[in-house]
């Protein structure tokens, strides 16, 4: 059987429909008769990867992501002040590392340039910390930072986001935080898959608003993260990617289904010395 058909998926993910658009043909020898043939739809299995049409929910998924190197400078960071923020001007005076200095900068400067106007937005938090926009604009966001890369995924939905330099393989961290069927999925390829795994399941933690309050053993994420994940009633996005001279595994965890990320490079320009104000 040979058919155009439109492929329906509940929004919790239980159900799925299939319905034909257009005509459909059955084409078979001419030895057979057609009340002779029993068809039969095969679904997908508990991953969805495709993107479905009608009746299933899609997410908008962006994601940001910025060098934060230019904010090591103290002299930039006190130019952004006013973008950067009050408390996290406060906070960064507190951290001795000077790249945490410049991530902690940075995400409050992409939060600023994303929702805000010239000063960050108004924030709060659930009963777990997990930090949401206090415009009940229906946007969502996750922030993520590693080495000198800081992202920011935006959505319309509940989301989490991870990002982490690639690493090779440590046994000791995957027998203390990973799941045995997990550790089994690494052994194909422990210094690729280490990483993006670790990725999944920090994602999936903000994704609930847990955070490290949720044992990392203490739940299992399929690998690799991709498509709908039945036990865990989530959808995953996961890619490894090189920016500058750097590998970077990036995991999205979301409520909605999630088609490829739209990427946008942000780059803090220092203002000319007429424009500091």
């Amino acid at each position: 059987v040979v058919a155009n058909v439109a492929v329906t998926l509940s929004e919790d993910g239980t159900e799925v429909g299939v319905k034909p658009r257009g005509s459909v043909s059955l084409m078979m020898p001419n030895m057979f008769s057609q009340n002779d043939v029993q068809t039969q739809v095969v679904l997908f299995a508990d991953t969805v990867e495709a993107p479905v049409e009608e009746g299933q929910v899609m997410g908008t998924m962006r994601l940001y992501v910025m060098d934060c190197s230019p904010f090591e400078n103290a002299e930039n960071r006190d130019i952004a002040a006013a973008a950067i923020g009050t408390q996290r001007m406060l906070k960064i005076q507190g951290l001795r590392d000077t790249q945490k200095q410049a991530q902690c900068a940075a995400a409050g400067w992409m939060l600023t340039h994303l929702f805000g106007d010239a000063y960050p937005p108004a924030l709060t938090h659930d009963s777990r910390g997990k930090p949401y926009l206090a415009d009940n604009s229906g946007r969502y966001f996750s922030l993520s930072h590693t080495g000198r890369w800081v992202f920011c995924a935006v959505d319309t939905c509940e989301l989490g986001l991870d990002a982490q330099l690639q690493q090779k393989n440590r046994p000791a961290v995957a027998a203390r935080c990973f799941t045995a069927d997990e550790q089994t999925w690494l052994q194909a390829a422990p210094d690729e898959r280490l990483t993006l795994q670790w990725t999944a399941k920090e994602a999936y933690v903000k994704y609930t608003g847990f955070g490290l309050v949720l044992p990392l053993h203490s739940f299992s994420v399929p690998g690799p993260a991709q498509g709908y994940d039945r036990a865990n009633h989530c959808y995953w996005h996961s890619e490894t990617r090189t920016l500058g001279e750097e590998t970077v595994c990036i995991t999205l965890c979301s409520e909605k289904a999630i088609q490829t990320p739209v990427w946008t490079q942000l780059t803090y320009q220092i203002p000319s010395v007429g424009n500091r104000s």
